[in-house]
């Protein structure tokens, strides 16, 4: 039995080439291409919650300083605190 030498190894994908003809290589292709839509899928899921809340605080607490400056001139000008809370609630 001869010895085989090392594989081949394609080094534009960075794996062995595929064995078969040209419609196997195809459908492996496509079928990486699908699993590369998987994964996308799942990270922008992973991500984009995250973020959405992140920006959600974030921008609350930018808008607190303004909102409690209103908030003291409404009391001090005698406003019901309901009526200060629902207004608030509002915004």
């Amino acid at each position: 039995m001869a010895a085989e030498g090392p594989a081949r190894v394609d080094w534009t994908f960075g794996r062995l080439p595929l064995p078969g003809s040209g419609r196997e290589r195809l459908a492996v292709r496509r079928s990486a291409r699908a699993m590369l839509r998987i994964t996308d899928r799942y990270v922008l899921r992973e991500i984009i919650p995250p973020f959405l809340l992140g920006l959600l605080v974030l921008t609350f607490v930018l808008m607190l300083p303004p909102l409690m400056n209103e908030a003291e001139e409404l009391i001090a000008k005698g406003v019901d605190g309901f009526i200060i809370s629902s207004m608030m609630l509002m915004l």
